[in-house]
């Protein structure tokens, strides 16, 4: 989860605080979690269409994304740019299919169903990230299934 990756940034460096946006999964859905802040970090309940309550130096968007489909998750990187602070960075974990691999494919066609949302091909993400005018900074594979996309604002 979004809170795990988080907590392990914090414990690996000590002088960072962080917050946590306790996004609805689902558009029709409330904020469910119910979590308690840290001395760390702190919970603000937000909605992910609309503009977010504060500007950070990093966004991490966990596995988040592919629960949404492309206006969607279109209007989200559009809020994430709009609340780093200069030479802010966005760091997004999700799977990218592979042309020619059945990885992921189930994935994909679940999240359809699901959700609404859907796994995308670098293509596809870069797409997005030109289109909320962002730009690639790096990706790098972190598993066989999982990259790792650090995008800042274009305009930098």
């Amino acid at each position: 989860s979004g809170l795990s990756v988080l907590e392990t940034v914090l414990e690996h460096h000590p002088h960072l605080q962080g917050y946590y946006f306790n996004f609805p999964v689902h558009e029709e859905t409330k904020n469910s979690v119910n979590l308690q802040p840290q001395k760390r970090w702190k919970v603000i309940d937000a909605n992910p269409f609309n503009p977010w309550p504060l500007q950070t130096d990093a966004i991490l968007l966990p596995r988040y994304l592919h629960y949404w489909d492309d206006i969607k998750c279109l209007q989200i990187l559009k809020q994430a740019r709009c609340s780093l602070l200069p030479k802010g960075v966005i760091y997004i974990a999700e799977m990218v299919l592979k042309l020619n691999s059945p990885i992921g494919g189930l994935l994909d066609l679940n999240m359809l169903i699901e959700t609404g949302g859907m796994e995308r091909s670098d293509k596809q993400w870069l797409t997005l990230f030109k289109e909320a005018g962002l730009t690639l900074q790096s990706k790098e594979e972190i598993l066989p299934y999982l990259s790792l996309f650090v995008i800042r604002n274009k305009e930098e």
